[in-house]
């Protein structure tokens, strides 16, 4: 069977823009392709929907209330602790992949907007990673997403943040595919199978729980 990958449709800053993120259940790191305030972005291949352009005051601090989510979003926390008072603390994010494809950036408090189950939308404020360079010996292009949705069982995750902020009341991720192939409207992204992401919704009072799958998340190792 071919190895089969999920993205999802994120609206991400104000006025929202749609990103397309890959699903990453083995990690905790957000990020998206970006550019801050007046630091240049020296990325040269972007997704398909351009950058993320955030304000420089969107970076958090890595003192304070946020040191800690600061520290779970980058895999190098001594480089946060290398800080000084002229770079105003600011939290650096960095993840490196197994093929050792390296994404570093700075760390934003920035606007997402959730569809919600009645159909509505309800706008929250999360951190992730602002992409503002990248080095991958092996890339395939054209680029399919922007950035990467970090859905693992993790501090300082989506699931993780959404709870702890009360937006959901249940740490859950639940994933829903059609099992027929309908074909996408004309776009960046290719034909594939159709669904939906939940986050915090109890599948089992929804669905036939016969017919539900569950399986734990990959925490950090």
């Amino acid at each position: 069977m071919a190895c089969r990958e999920i993205f999802i449709e994120m609206k991400l800053g104000e006025p929202p823009k749609p990103f397309y993120l890959h699903i990453d259940t083995g990690s905790g790191q957000t990020w998206v392709l970006c550019a801050n305030g007046e630091t240049l972005s020296i990325i040269s291949s972007l997704g398909p929907n351009g950058l993320l352009v955030t304000e420089e005051e969107s970076v958090v601090a890595y003192i304070g209330p946020t040191e800690s989510l600061c520290r779970a979003h980058t895999s190098d926390p001594e480089h946060n602790m290398r800080c000084e008072e002229e770079d105003d603390y600011a939290c650096f994010f960095s993840i490196m992949y197994a093929d050792s494809s390296v994404y570093l950036g700075v760390v934003v408090n920035e606007s997402m907007t959730l569809s919600m189950q009645d159909a509505s939308e309800k706008r929250v404020f999360t951190l992730f990673g602002c992409v503002l360079e990248k080095h991958s010996r092996v890339e395939k292009l054209p680029l399919l997403t922007d950035g990467v949705d970090g859905l693992g069982r993790c501090e300082g995750s989506l699931v993780d943040q959404l709870w702890t902020s009360n937006v959901i009341q249940k740490k859950i991720l639940g994933v829903c595919l059609a099992k027929e192939l309908r074909q996408r409207p004309s776009g960046p992204l290719p034909a594939g199978r159709v669904g939906f992401i939940s986050l915090g919704m109890d599948f089992s009072s929804k669905f036939d729980s016969q017919n539900l799958v569950w399986s734990k998340l990959a925490g950090p190792e």
